[in-house]
C-alpha cells in the first residue's frame, strides 16, 4: 500500500479515516478539557490531528457542545489551548472533537507535530497498521 499524499498514512490505515480531511497521529497526551459549565477536568489525547482530536474523559459531553482543550506537545515550548466542538461520543470510551478558530500558526504548529508522529508511527508499524 502506498501513500496517496506525502506524509499521510494510506487509505485504510487505522490512522486514516475518510470523514476527516487530515488523518490523526497516534497519541496517549495528557489534556485538560474545559467543560460547557466552565469547570475544567481531566482527559487524555487518544490521537490528533491539525483539525480535531479523540478525547477520553470521564465528563459527560454531548455532540454539539463547545470545549476547551489545553495540551502541552513534547516539542513546543509553550501549550495550546484551542477551542473545540464535540462532533460524536462513544459512551465509555470518549469523543471526537474538531477545532475551531485556530491561528495559522497554532495549525501550522499542530500539523508539524502530527506529521512528524504519522512518520514516527509509518516507520514502527508501517503504513498499514502492521509491524514494518
Amino acid at each position: 500500500m502506498t501513500d496517496t499524499m506525502p506524509g499521510y498514512v494510506a487509505e485504510g490505515s487505522p490512522l486514516s479515516d475518510p470523514r476527516r480531511r487530515t488523518d490523526r497521529a497516534p497519541l496517549a497526551l495528557k489534556a485538560e478539557l474545559e467543560l460547557p459549565a466552565g469547570t475544567w477536568t481531566p482527559a487524555r489525547l487518544g490521537n490528533m490531528g491539525p483539525d480535531g482530536a479523540f478525547i477520553e474523559c470521564d465528563s459527560t459531553v454531548a455532540p454539539g457542545d463547545r470545549v476547551q482543550v489545553r495540551f502541552v506537545l513534547d516539542s513546543f515550548p509553550v501549550g495550546f489551548e484551542v477551542p473545540a466542538e464535540v462532533r460524536w461520543r462513544r459512551e465509555v470510551v470518549g469523543f471526537g472533537v474538531q477545532f475551531i478558530g485556530l491561528c495559522g500558526y497554532d495549525r501550522a504548529a499542530l500539523d508539524d507535530y502530527c506529521q512528524r508522529r504519522l512518520e514516527a508511527a509509518r516507520a514502527t508499524r508501517g503504513l498499514d497498521g502492521e509491524p514494518a
